[in-house]
């Protein structure tokens, strides 16, 4: 859900601006799909099932508010 919704604050940018970000946004679910399957299997090693899932539940309500603030940000000075 949270990708559908970033590609379409992104396509609102003007053109440079909205191609550099998609890429970033390419970029980084790269990124993510590389390491995450290794640093959830790490996780499970230390905590068992459940710890992955809270770990990145907690992460990402931590980080999700920078996320917002420089999306509206940039979705702002179109």
């Amino acid at each position: 859900m949270n990708n559908t919704a970033v590609m379409a604050m992104l396509s609102g940018l003007r053109s440079a601006d909205r191609e550099r970000s998609i890429g970033y946004l390419e970029v980084s679910n790269g990124i993510g799909i590389l390491c995450g399957p290794l640093i959830g299997a790490l996780l499970f090693n230390i905590g068992g099932y459940h710890f992955p899932f809270a770990v990145f539940a907690l992460l990402y309500i931590a980080v999700y508010p920078v996320i917002a603030h420089y999306l509206f940000k940039a979705n702002s000075e179109k």
